[in-house]
């Protein structure tokens, strides 16, 4: 039977294996070593390779150092999850039971994780500036700019900021790129930010709240009233969606949820109700109702208290 089951985001599934926790060779210039490991990756995104010689080219992969791999790794490691129903990761053994395309998108996704796990703290960041600067596509800066949270680079920061102003650039990227930002930049972007912010759909902006609302960032420039406005304008659209859905199904699923979470951080409120209210008993799961009311407490405080917050762009 196959297991269709929903996908956690990548980065958490992808565990590496246990050779791939082997110590790396010293960055090699040979190009002997380049040719290796451009095969090895070859036989692992090779759908008639067999289940075994593609992870022991995953393991063989591991032996070789990320400053070496990551670069020619990177535009497969950046492709989409393969179409059709999902399959959750269980480890390579159960792999096994999945469909060529999903064994091969696994074993990449270990690979890059294991690889990026083994840059070295002082030097990984320059290593993907490099990369960043050779990227093809908007999947691949976004892959390198995930990992420059981790592994910084001052020089990171120009590349990186040239990303959050281009017009061209994908939401998905400038948001990535407005997060490392936020915890790596020396610079303050909060203007760029709200301006993207302002240009970008509803379902972006509730991504990019996260981002404007995150410790981070208030540890940066404060509570800013923009910020704070824009967010509860977000959780009243969210309410009037919501309103429109639990009409035509009672267990509907408040979609300002999360968004109010990150905003009750970054204010210092609390706006969850008891969750031991016998109102939102239901069979040992939370009722849909306490997260709609946690979205309606916000929305009253909003209502109490939105004269103090200036209504500025």
């Amino acid at each position: 039977m196959q297991p269709l089951l929903f996908v956690i985001a990548p980065a958490l599934m992808h565990v590496a294996s246990a050779a791939a926790q082997a110590e790396p060779t010293a960055p090699a210039t040979k190009s002997a070593d380049v040719k290796v490991i451009d095969a090895l990756i070859g036989r692992m995104v090779d759908e008639k390779a067999s289940w075994e010689a593609r992870y022991a080219a995953e393991d063989d992969l591991a032996k070789f150092a990320p400053e070496l791999v990551m670069p020619r790794l990177l535009r497969h490691a950046a492709k989409k999850m393969p179409e059709g129903p999902i399959y959750n990761g269980l480890g390579r053994e159960a792999d096994k039971r999945f469909p060529v395309p999903w064994q091969i998108w696994y074993a990449l996704g270990r690979s890059w994780s294991a690889q990026s796990e083994r840059l070295p703290l002082k030097t990984g960041g320059e290593t993907l500036v490099a990369m960043l600067a050779t990227a093809a596509n908007d999947a691949e800066k976004n892959l390198v700019v995930r990992e420059l949270n981790r592994r910084w680079s001052p020089s990171a920061e120009a590349p990186t900021a040239k990303i959050l102003l281009d017009p061209d650039a994908g939401m998905d990227l400038k948001i990535a790129a407005a997060s490392a930002l936020v915890s790596r930049g020396k610079k303050t972007y909060q203007d760029d930010m709200l301006r993207v912010f302002d240009g970008a759909s509803h379902a972006d902006k509730m991504n990019w709240i996260e981002v404007l609302t995150s410790q981070r960032n208030k540890k940066r420039i404060g509570i800013d009233p923009r910020t704070v406005v824009r967010g509860f304008q977000l959780l009243i659209h969210e309410e009037e969606l919501y309103r429109k859905e639990v009409a035509k199904r009672s267990d509907a699923f408040h979609g300002g949820y999360f968004a109010t979470n990150w905003i009750s951080d970054y204010l210092g409120e609390k706006f969850q109700p008891n969750h031991e209210d016998p109102r939102y008993e239901n069979t040992g799961r939370r009722d849909p109702r306490w997260f709609a009311d946690t979205v309606g407490n916000a929305l009253k405080w909003w209502a109490a208290n939105r004269a103090k917050f200036k209504q500025e762009k």
